[in-house]
């Protein structure tokens, strides 16, 4: 599915695969490999083409992830993991775009109108941020404008590391993906059985 090229160019899109991975034996979730591939790879490749510009969210094998030929951006302060939310603070700040899309590396099986629909949430619900549902699962795939930086500063500051509670301070919409069988494979037995 193609997207409209000017809301495409509104858009920078991130791979957030920055997290310690302690539910899969501290592996770094992003270079798991999953049907063949790294986990971060396949968001990457679905991804990419609905965005102007790709960033990945990592704290270690940076070089790993620079081979994939996007900016890699590291939030990493004092060896301490700050969580997926610094990850976003993180992007945003070196984003340049209206809109930034962030998905987590370990939800691979993404649809090729993810980020139209998330903007679409957000628009239509006149709000500047929208993630993503599927049946009773929410899920930190989600999109914000780069307006709310301030806000993702005030939770920093905070030391508030919780992605929902960013996400229901900024009255985001819901944007349901039912249809899309969205899974998050972020321990062995998710993994095993996808």
């Amino acid at each position: 599915m193609n997207i409209d090229p000017t809301l495409r160019e509104s858009v920078t899109g991130a791979v957030l695969a920055g997290g310690r991975g302690l539910r899969v034996g501290g592996r770094d979730k992003g270079l798991i490999l999953w049907r063949g591939r790294p986990l971060a790879e396949q968001v990457a490749a679905v991804l990419a083409p609905q965005v102007a510009t790709l960033l990945i969210s990592a704290n270690r094998n940076l070089e790993r992830y620079r081979a994939y030929g996007f900016t890699v951006v590291s939030d990493e302060g004092d060896g301490d993991y700050q969580g997926p939310l610094a990850g976003m603070l993180a992007v945003a700040g070196a984003a340049d775009t209206r809109w930034i899309v962030c998905a987590p590396c370990d939800v691979p099986q993404l649809p090729p109108n993810l980020v139209s629909r998330l903007i679409g949430a957000a628009r239509d619900a006149r709000v500047a941020a929208a993630y993503a549902v599927c049946g009773d699962a929410l899920y930190p795939l989600c999109v914000f404008e780069r307006a709310l930086i301030a806000s993702l500063n005030e939770a920093a500051t905070r030391n508030d590391r919780s992605v929902r509670g960013f996400l229901q301070r900024n009255n985001a919409a819901r944007a349901d993906f039912s249809d899309c069988g969205l899974r998050n494979l972020n321990t062995p037995q998710a993994l095993e059985a996808a």
